[in-house]
């Protein structure tokens, strides 16, 4: 068993379910600063091995995607602002939040590019099926880099490390 914080950066007030579809947190960006995102600092300041993405829309910290397909909230927030370098996950990529507004390949793509190293798609073998591909399909067009996997890789291990030897 492996810490995870989640979900990234707050989900505390949303009204819809994200499991449901996609919901907004309108807090404005200094609301965000000092209530969501200080149980995230306070908890990577001590060693937090792994944060999970919200499927979220927050417009005061990105306009345009939401929490897991985000590089403004995975990366320059999660991982410049508060050094977070520890496993990075997203939240189930079949919830209705991501499957009734994205197509599966293209959202694992951006997911990421975003900053996730781990893309969790839990049940639907054609959906893992569709998301693998559109991987693949980013990493021979170069939208992934070889060095972006290497590094997502180094992140998994360390984090499994956390756990013990496997038996």
């Amino acid at each position: 068993v492996l810490t995870c914080l989640k979900h990234f950066p707050g989900i505390g007030d949303v009204k819809a379910d994200p499991h449901h579809d996609l919901p907004t947190v309108d807090h404005p960006r200094e609301r965000l600063r000092r209530v969501e995102l200080v149980p995230f600092a306070r908890a990577v300041r001590l060693g937090a091995p792994a944060v999970m993405s919200a499927h979220v829309n927050f417009p005061a910290l990105d306009l345009d995607r939401p929490g897991t397909f985000s590089p403004i909230i995975m990366t320059d927030i999660l991982r410049n602002e508060l050094e977070f370098s520890g496993l990075a996950l997203t939240d189930d990529l079949e919830m209705g939040a991501v499957v009734k507004h994205y197509r599966i390949g293209p959202a694992a793509v951006a997911a990421a590019q975003a900053g996730c190293d781990l893309l969790l798609v839990c049940r639907r073998s054609d959906l893992i099926t569709a998301a693998r591909d559109g991987l693949l399909e980013a990493l021979q067009n170069g939208e992934i880099t070889p060095e972006r996997l290497d590094l997502c890789l180094t992140r998994a291990d360390r984090a499994l490390s956390m756990i013990g030897p496997r038996a």
